[in-house]
Order: structure tokens, then sequence, then C-alpha cells
């Protein structure tokens, strides 16, 4: 986030420095990095207070009085497994956006910029652009919706 600040802020102040080129493009590429912004700074904000809260409560729980139980197994007798594919959706998700850097900000209109660059050569079909498009957004869409099932399964007691 702290490396791609100064391409935000270039990007959201673009259109005061020329405010007669303000057109519907503009508008797109100021808010996207005002919405990522906004996003982080939530998520941050959520996240702080979880961990507040979690401490506070920690510091005011009554010390276990049960009595000690011998344990043979290799676990704790109370812990829960946590399945592992989330972090199969999670990881290289996050590791890919990671490496785009400032290109982050590209992602929602990839495919439509992919297909406006394969009308540039006459070779291509004409249901190329639409594939592109369609199989674009389904991918977008597709990890999302696996992105959202791999928080549950990790939120899931």
């Amino acid at each position: 986030m702290i490396s791609t600040l100064p391409y935000m802020l270039i990007l959201l102040f673009m259109p005061l420095w020329k405010p007669d080129e303000v057109s519907m493009l503009s508008m797109i590429f100021t808010v996207i990095p005002v919405s990522i912004c906004a996003l982080v700074i939530w998520t941050m904000r959520r996240a702080y207070k979880t961990v507040r809260s979690i401490k506070t409560l920690a510091t005011w729980q009554a010390p276990d009085l049960e009595p000690a139980t011998q344990n043979t197994g290799a676990e704790p007798p109370h812990a829960v497994k946590k399945p592992v594919w989330p972090w199969l959706v999670i990881v290289p998700g996050a590791l890919l956006l990671l490496s785009m850097g400032p290109g982050a900000m590209m992602l929602p209109i990839m495919p439509l910029y992919l297909a406006a660059m394969s009308t540039d050569s006459g070779t291509a079909p004409s249901y190329v652009p639409a594939l592109l498009v369609i199989i674009g957004y389904a991918l977008i869409c597709g990890y999302v919706v696996l992105l959202v099932r791999a928080i549950k399964a990790l939120r899931a007691k």
C-alpha cells in the first residue's frame, strides 16, 4: 500500500490539474484509488479493534480452574482444526496482488483493456474481444467467490 501511495495520489489529483479534460475515464481512475484507500483504512481499523478487544478480553478472563487432565494425544483437548484449502486460495492471490504493485489498480478494467488491444491486430476474429471480456471477468468473479468462501471457512468455528 505504501509503495503505491504516490501513484494513487497522482491518479486522484490528475483531474484537478487539467480540469478541461475531465471525462468518465478520469472519474473512474479517481474512484479506484479512493476506494482502495478507503477499503484499506477500513480493514486496518477493523483489525485494530479486533486485536484490542482480544487483548482486553484476555486480561479480564479468569484463570482456568479446571483440574489438569493427562492428555496423551498430540493436540490440546480444545483445539479446533482449521482447513488448509483457504490458505491455498488466499496466499497465491495475495502474492500475485502484491507483485503487481501499482498495476493492481488496472485489475478492474484489465479484460476490457485486453479486448481493446486484441482488436488492433487485423488477423483476430471478431469474437475474440467478447471472449476475452467474458473469460476475464469470469476469472475475477470466480476468484472473489473463492476468496469469500475461504475467509468464511477460516472464520467458522
